[in-house]
């Protein structure tokens, strides 16, 4: 909802540049649809768990379209941020794009 703020201009004092949502997922209150409507374009980075049992993979997944271009990292585990080799090289990448 912050990123799509953002976008909309409807807050000021926010200003970034790319998004990280770990776990994200969209809110199940009807007056924050508004939120998901049109794709957004700042760039993100999408990290969930396909075993979390606190948001379960497939609300992560349903965010996922709100985003134009949406970067996925899609790990094995639970409710937790990844930090094997592989998935710090994918925060690497991402944050790259940002130097």
């Amino acid at each position: 909802m912050l990123c799509s703020l953002q976008e909309q201009k409807m807050e000021l004092e926010l200003d970034f540049r790319f998004s990280i949502l770990v776990a994200g997922f969209r809110s199940a209150c009807e007056e924050h649809q508004k939120f998901y409507d049109a794709p957004l374009q700042i760039p993100s980075l999408h990290v969930f768990g396909l075993e979390d049992r606190v948001i379960p993979d497939t609300m992560s997944r349903d965010l996922l379209p709100s985003f134009q271009d949406p970067q996925v990292l899609i790990h094995p585990g639970g409710h937790f941020v990844p930090a094997a080799a592989a998935h710090r090289q994918t925060y690497q990448d991402f944050l790259k794009q940002f130097q």
